[in-house]
């Protein structure tokens, strides 16, 4: 047996407030990038088992009372004690005696007093249940279900229940403080952390088919009163969920996070989660933020949940690296409606400290399937406010968030942040705002338009957006994004099937400037009631010449279209729109 290396974490207290809600309402406005796909709903976790599971039970619990009727130190070969019955207690505790991978099974009779016509409780007490020390232990939920039948079509039979357990002491439903172990097909709540999971090597631990802070009835709350799953202390390898809908979790209901990972972890995967949200992936059940990584965590994929519901932060990270997030719904329901939001933002990367530092951060990527819709939360769909290097926001659909689409309040130091081919429109703020004195946001390539404000503000106060910032002579000032001149249109005619645009720009260097240029058809979308931007449909790129001279062949528009443009130096400062300027036809002067 290896030794306990788990450690427990300090209860955190939560004020929670709850912001106004945004009405069920269908997203009219799909993923140019692809993503459409409509999340199934399921039994969870009562199909074909995950491969790792194939394995027959050679511990099988055979009633819910939480008993142990020996002195600790039994093993597998030792079940059952003298009452003739195996509680999951005494599972767990033979399976930590026992050399080897170990498989708890369930076949509790329907006769059992913890059985109530549909779920089998089993409540510990008066303290939690023994951490998994022994490496490759499973606890399959699911196998009950093949002795009894399906009892309880809406989740999960085995339901372990804390509120026996006194809420003034730490308390575990699961935790694991070894390696290789597989939890699934449970409903768990009522304790401190719902699965904890930390220690020296404790790696490659998979949680799948799951309630967590979710009632077996899939519909209704049974907190954890911390978080539903945290894993902490330079551990590799968890797993929360998997590609299939039978290793789907529903993480929601919790007073805390539906997932926390601190502290060194490594290599994570969250995947094809419902994380505040019922069973069905439809209706809110909120947790306090959804998913939080902090302390220095590296490698982990958020790939294809619905986060939604929560009443802070959908996804929340602080000094995090080699985070890639792809392919969610942040913010809709699993068929896509407007649910209810995280109400605050859908990402935030930010952890309040300027000087802190996240890196290679990817929300989104270049293939459709790797597209986030991150759309409805009442505040920013993306908040940023810490140093970045080397990231970006690629590809997503960011749209009608309550205040900016992208909200960047970043760092004094240098980034390095690429924000691009986004589609950000219907944002009832700025559809992407830079605010203080950060630089190296690049704005490239975007779809942005219908925002209520401007599509790209700078802006030197970090309180507020302050409307168009004018261009200064030679570009000296300094500010977001150094406060980059936006270029001057002077003609562009629509002729012979394509687009010619002149114009210039007054900057130290401008042969190192790219200009970008975007059409706004008329009416719809139109230009920006302030006459600069947005950008509706990007049309291209050009280079000035030395003394800031440029002209464009582009695609043809029809005439009257609104012409703007952007500028980005060789540091990645990218520019306010330009002033619009109709496209004038062939007969034009």
């Amino acid at each position: 047996m290896r030794p306990n290396r788990f450690h427990g974490w300090a209860i955190v207290l939560f004020a929670i407030t709850l912001l106004a809600l945004f009405g069920c309402e269908k997203l009219e406005q799909d993923s140019p990038t692809g993503v459409d796909a409509t999340i199934e709903n399921h039994d969870f976790g009562k199909g074909p088992l995950p491969s790792i599971l194939i394995s027959p039970p050679d511990i099988v619990v055979t009633t819910a009372s939480d008993v142990a009727d020996f002195d600790g130190a039994q093993q597998v070969g030792d079940l059952p004690g003298p009452d003739g019955v195996v509680s999951l207690r005494e599972a767990i505790t033979a399976a930590n005696n026992s050399a080897g991978p170990n498989v708890i099974g369930f076949n509790i009779p329907t006769s059992d007093a913890g059985f109530d016509g549909s779920l089998f409780t089993i409540q510990p007490h008066p303290e939690q249940l023994p951490i998994l020390g022994d490496d490759g232990t499973t606890i399959d939920g699911a196998s009950q279900t093949a002795f009894t039948g399906n009892t309880n079509a809406a989740g999960p039979e085995i339901f372990l229940d804390g509120n026996l357990i006194d809420p003034n002491a730490y308390s575990h439903g699961i935790g694991i403080g070894s390696a290789a172990n597989h939890i699934h097909g449970l409903a768990i709540g009522g304790f401190s952390i719902g699965v904890g999971i930390g220690g020296d090597r404790v790696n490659d631990n998979f949680i799948t088919g799951c309630f967590v802070g979710l009632a077996p009835d899939g519909a209704t709350a049974h907190p954890n009163r911390m978080w539903g799953i945290s894993a902490a202390n330079f551990i590799s390898g968890i797993r929360i969920g998997g590609p299939t809908p039978e290793e789907r979790n529903v993480l929601s209901g919790n007073d805390g996070y539906g997932i926390f990972f601190a502290n060194y972890l490594q290599h994570g995967t969250i995947q094809n989660n419902y994380i505040g949200t019922d069973a069905s992936g439809l209706t809110a059940l909120r947790n306090w933020s959804g998913i939080i990584i902090t302390d220095h965590c590296q490698d982990v994929l958020i790939q294809d949940n619905v986060i939604s519901g929560n009443l802070y932060k959908g996804i929340g990270l602080r000094l995090a690296h080699d985070i890639r997030i792809e392919g969610n719904l942040i913010g809709l329901d699993a068929q896509k409606n407007v649910l209810a939001g995280n109400q605050q933002q859908g990402i935030a990367a930010d952890g309040g400290q300027e000087v802190e530092v996240i890196s290679r951060l990817a929300i989104g990527g270049a293939a459709p399937s790797q597209s986030n819709l991150i759309v409805g939360n009442p505040q920013a769909g993306i908040v940023i406010g810490a140093q970045l290097t080397e990231s970006q926001i690629t590809g997503n659909t960011i749209t009608r968030n309550g205040t900016s689409g992208i909200h960047v309040y970043g760092s004094a130091t240098a980034n390095t942040l690429l924000i691009s081919r986004n589609l950000i429109h219907s944002n009832f703020g700025v559809g992407v705002s830079v605010l203080g004195p950060g630089s190296g946001y690049s704005i490239s390539q975007n779809a942005i338009y219908a925002n209520d404000w401007l599509g790209i503000d700078l802006a030197v106060d970090y309180c507020c957006q302050d409307g168009v910032t004018p261009n200064d002579p030679g570009d000296g000032d300094t500010g977001p994004n150094n406060l980059m001149n936006f270029p001057v249109l002077t003609s562009a005619k629509a002729t012979n099937g394509k687009l010619i645009v002149k114009g210039t720009i007054d900057t130290p260097n401008p042969r190192s400037v790219t200009i970008e240029f975007f059409a706004n058809p008329v009416p719809n979308p139109g230009g920006d009631p302030s006459g600069y931007g947005e950008g509706a449909i990007y049309l291209g790129s050009a280079r000035p010449n030395p003394q800031g001279k440029f002209t464009a062949t582009l695609p043809p528009v029809a005439p009257g279209t609104l012409i703007t443009a952007t500028a980005t130096d060789a540091e990645g400062n990218t520019s306010e729109f330009a002033l619009n300027l109709a496209a004038a036809g062939p007969g034009d002067k």
